[in-house]
């Protein structure tokens, strides 16, 4: 990860205090062009079939990964830590968004393809 800020993410960082809850929103204070959040190449990915990442955890997902990736500073990736998956009533350190990343899988003989 870097130690410096992502410019581009910036417009989603600065209002992340105001969305911290589930069903949240809020509009931009400044405009957010999309195609500068993808990194140099973004054609370059890799595909895969997999499954979803959350219980059930079924099968019948098909992941595209980018081979290249865009980087956070540190502070901006603490403003994502400490959003919620739940209402303000019903937070608890258990319903932060992160961490939610599941364990590495086995690939179980699934192939893994490079785009050309």
């Amino acid at each position: 990860m870097a130690n410096n800020d992502n410019q581009v993410f910036k417009p989603i960082v600065d209002v992340l205090s105001d969305v911290l809850y589930k069903d949240k929103s809020r509009r931009l204070r400044s405009s957010l062009n999309l195609n500068q959040l993808l990194p140099e190449s973004p054609g370059s990915y890799y595909w895969y079939a997999g499954s979803l990442t959350t219980p059930m955890c079924a099968e019948g997902v098909s992941w595209f990964v980018l081979q290249r990736q865009q980087t956070i500073g540190q502070n901006q990736l603490n403003s994502f830590l400490k959003v919620y998956l739940v209402e303000k009533e019903d937070r608890s350190s258990d319903c932060l968004l992160a961490p939610n990343n599941r364990p590495i899988q086995n690939l179980n003989y699934r192939a893994i393809y490079a785009s050309p």
